[in-house]
C-alpha cells in the first residue's frame, strides 16, 4: 500500500465499505475522528466516533421490523467509485465518491458521498461525513 495521502484516505473509503458490508461497527467507527460527525440523512446527523459505532451496532435506530426485513434482504456490498480527494493542507483533505449497493436481488441504493477529513498522528479520519441517496430500489 502506498503512503500518500490519496493512497491512505482510499484505503479508509475501501476499509469503511468493507467493515459497513460485514457488519463490524467498531471498524466501522475506527474510521471517523473522535468527534466525526455522520450525516445520514439532511436532519439526521450522529456526532462522536463512539456514538457512530453504536449507530451503525443498531442499524441507526431502525425500528426492529425495518432491522428483520433488511437481515432477511441478505447482506450487502457497497461498491464506492469516481473517487476524488482533495488536499486542503498537510493534516485536511475533501472526497466525494459515488456509491452503489447492491444485495441479493440486485441494486438497492445508490448515491454520493462528501467527505473532509483529518489527520492525526499519520492517521486519515473522516471529520465529516454527507450522505446523498439519489435512489432506491423497490
Amino acid at each position: 500500500m502506498g503512503t500518500s495521502a490519496y493512497d491512505l484516505i482510499s484505503n479508509q473509503l475501501a476499509d469503511l465499505a468493507w467493515f459497513g458490508d460485514a457488519d463490524d461497527a467498531d471498524g466501522y467507527g475506527s474510521v471517523f475522528a473522535e468527534d466525526g460527525v455522520m450525516q445520514l440523512a439532511p436532519g439526521f446527523e450522529i456526532t462522536g466516533r463512539a456514538a457512530i459505532t453504536e449507530g451503525k451496532r443498531t442499524s441507526w435506530g431502525a425500528p426492529p421490523e425495518r432491522v428483520e426485513a433488511m437481515k432477511a434482504a441478505g447482506p450487502s456490498q457497497h461498491h464506492v467509485s469516481s473517487i476524488r480527494i482533495a488536499l486542503i493542507d498537510d493534516d485536511h483533505a475533501t472526497s466525494t465518491a459515488r456509491y452503489l449497493v447492491f444485495g441479493q436481488e440486485g441494486p438497492r441504493s445508490w448515491g454520493h458521498y462528501t467527505d473532509s477529513w483529518t489527520r492525526v498522528d499519520g492517521q486519515w479520519y473522516i471529520q465529516r461525513r454527507e450522505n446523498s441517496t439519489f435512489g432506491t430500489a423497490g
